[in-house]
């Protein structure tokens, strides 16, 4: 989970660049190393999931229990009947191409 990475670059790694600078004048070292931010950010991305997961749970509760309480008042027994559950490599899509 944690990136740092070091890029190294001096002037000897150009070419034609000897011609106008000695060898090794121009150095650039940058080293990055992960702090607080990428570990806070990281927190806050996982938790704004774990709230939205839990929003929709309720959300979903809310609509159920709404349309059941419409039912009752309208006098409908509605019996749910569970979806079967295939798995998506078994299920054949409909599409059909240009030759039908």
């Amino acid at each position: 989970l944690t990136v740092g990475f070091r890029f190294y670059i001096s002037s000897s790694y150009i070419a034609g660049l000897d011609a106008y600078a000695p060898e090794d004048a121009v150095i650039v070292d940058v080293v990055v190393t992960p702090g607080w931010g990428i570990y806070g950010f990281c927190l806050g991305a996982i938790g704004s999931l774990f709230v939205n997961h839990i929003m929709i749970y309720l959300n979903r509760q809310a609509i159920a229990a709404d349309e059941m309480f419409e039912d009752k008042l309208a006098g409908v027994f509605v019996q749910e009947s569970p979806t079967p559950k295939v798995a998506a490599y078994l299920h054949r899509f409909g599409a059909a191409d240009a030759n039908g």
